[in-house]
């Protein structure tokens, strides 16, 4: 499975969180600096949380990514690339963008940024921290720190965090995890699209699916939207405006950070439930093999950074029972059958799911050393 966590760097000039609908065009922002840290001039924070039995052997990717807006005079492309990174239990980590990853766009009056780094090795040391007993017990919990960020402190600017953590959960269902990082300008009337396959959704019953979203310059009051194609290629809408400056998982903003603002002043970190249990976004249905992602504006100017999809896979439950008895009886040492004598194999297949199991093949192999050999 896969989960976002993240915070903006920026709070109101006077220190504290901006208005509910006032967006960072209106505001000229200051940097949020909660770590008592003299080396960061920006930092914020957010707690990460894993479920039971997830140790560092189950995490396979965990990235970086971290965005802001300077003006066209700033040498961001050099700063830019920078970021300090701190996983719970371990110190300050100075990181630097490969170049490969960093990714720019440049106006007339202002530049916006995206660097990369993959921490996956940083966020496994954090996990070894943890006694396994809790790992197994309760899970693992850690707050994450995200410093230096270069963001000026001007009219429409933001700067912000975010970390994706992709990991194995052996309690839950078998899943396709798709991961897009980049940095493009949505402009007004622009559509991007990409389409995400090589997945089969389950045939029936309930599919769970989720899409994940980092982005910077979401405005609260102009208007953008998303939308995923269903299983008939219909495009269906994850709502009216969802690059609007918040952090949220299906519409509840996310506390566990610091600072916790619900206005983040042009960043969005998001998490949506779009399979066929979700209340309010029901796209990914049964039998489903690909799903197009558009970003659209119509008034919003809003850089996406990172999204990822995940889903439910098609996967029957089978289960093979084998009992073999000679005499009616179990063979054990008081009851052996010798050459040409008759032995009974009863084989019972299950198909323990609603799943149509298509292609199934079992091979039975007779001649097994100290068990039977077949002559």
């Amino acid at each position: 499975n896969m989960k976002i966590i993240g915070n903006s760097v920026m709070l109101k000039s006077d220190g504290t969180c901006a208005g509910l609908g006032t967006n960072n065009n209106d505001i000229t922002p200051t940097w949020a600096n909660k770590d008592s840290d003299a080396s960061t001039w920006n930092s914020s924070s957010a707690d990460l949380t894993l479920p039971v039995g997830v140790n560092s052997s189950r995490i396979k990717y965990a990235g970086l990514y971290w965005q802001g807006r300077v003006d066209n005079g700033e040498d961001f492309w050099t700063n830019g690339k920078n970021i300090k990174f701190k996983p719970a239990g371990l110190a300050y980590q100075d990181l630097t963008s490969p170049a490969t990853k960093f990714n720019w766009t440049i106006r007339s009056a202002d530049s916006g940024y995206q660097g990369v780094y993959d921490v996956t090795a940083l966020v496994k040391q954090s996990i070894d921290l943890v006694p396994a007993a809790t790992i197994d017990s309760t899970g693992y919990s850690g707050t994450f720190w995200g410093a230096n960020v270069l963001a000026k402190k001007f009219t429409n600017g933001y700067g912000a965090w975010s970390l994706v953590v992709i990991y194995e959960d052996y309690d839950d269902t078998l899943k396709n995890i798709s991961l897009y990082d980049g940095f493009i300008a949505v402009n007004d009337g622009d559509i991007r699209s990409t389409t995400l396959s090589g997945f089969l959704t389950p045939t029936s019953g309930a599919v769970h699916s989720n899409l994940l979203i980092f982005g910077g310059e979401g405005d609260i009051t102009l208007t953008d939207s998303v939308t995923m194609t269903d299983r008939f290629g219909i495009d269906r809408s994850l709502g009216s405006n969802i690059f609007d400056s918040s952090q949220e998982i299906n519409g509840v903003s996310v506390t566990s950070r610091n600072p916790s603002c619900i206005n983040t002043i042009g960043i969005d970190i998001d998490s949506f439930d779009v399979g066929s249990t979700s209340a309010t976004t029901q796209i990914i249905g049964n039998g489903q093999t690909s799903t197009t992602v558009k970003l659209k504006s119509t008034g919003d100017v809003y850089y996406p950074g990172v999204f990822a999809f995940s889903t439910e896979l098609y996967i029957p439950d089978v289960c093979y029972l084998e009992d073999v008895t000679f005499n009616g009886l179990p063979i054990t040492g008081d009851n052996i059958p010798s050459t040409n004598d008759d032995v009974l194999f009863d084989v019972t297949i299950t198909n323990k799911t609603d799943e149509v199991a298509k292609g199934v093949f079992v091979e039975k192999v007779f001649d097994k050393p100290n068990e039977i050999t077949y002559v």
